[in-house]
């Protein structure tokens, strides 16, 4: 594990999930993990968002090439601002860096997941998030949040 000053993935880099949570704390489920041991919060995306979890909101804004909509965490019901959402909108509070990182060929793959390491963002300040509707996997409309997320 690394130090916690340290961050030694490069933008563009591949590594598995489960490397990236050997090196920096976290763990293997879910879209958004607080590290318990470094100063990060760990986000993960799909390499096309997953619509029936209420992603479709998610994304690069095409108008502002340093901008990510991320969708919050919570596949069932509307989402709360709790958990690893609220970590992720309070990370300048508790001096603590978003990872972004993106599915990389999806399925089967030996040793695990792979990502491709995105970059350091922050939530924006003026305009943090907002809900918009999703479907989940039964096909009820439920509140979603999305981030909006500026590369550093």
């Amino acid at each position: 594990m690394t130090k916690d000053s340290e961050w030694i993935t490069r933008e563009g880099d591949i590594v598995l999930r489960k490397e990236i949570h050997a090196l920096y704390g976290g763990g293997l489920l879910r879209g958004i993990r607080p590290s318990t041991t470094s100063p990060n919060v760990l986000l993960f995306t799909e390499e096309r968002p997953a619509k029936e979890q209420g992603h479709s909101h998610e994304g690069w804004d095409i108008s502002k090439p340093r901008v990510f909509y991320f969708t919050g965490e919570g596949k069932d019901g509307d989402q709360q601002m709790t958990g690893g959402n609220l970590a992720g909108l309070e990370h300048a509070a508790n001096a603590t860096t978003l990872r972004l990182f993106q599915a990389w060929n999806r399925g089967p793959q030996a040793g695990g997941q792979k990502h491709r390491y995105l970059g350091a963002f922050v939530v924006d300040t003026e305009a943090p998030f907002r809900h918009e509707i999703a479907v989940d996997k039964q096909g009820n409309e439920r509140k979603v949040i999305v981030f909006t997320l500026i590369r550093q």
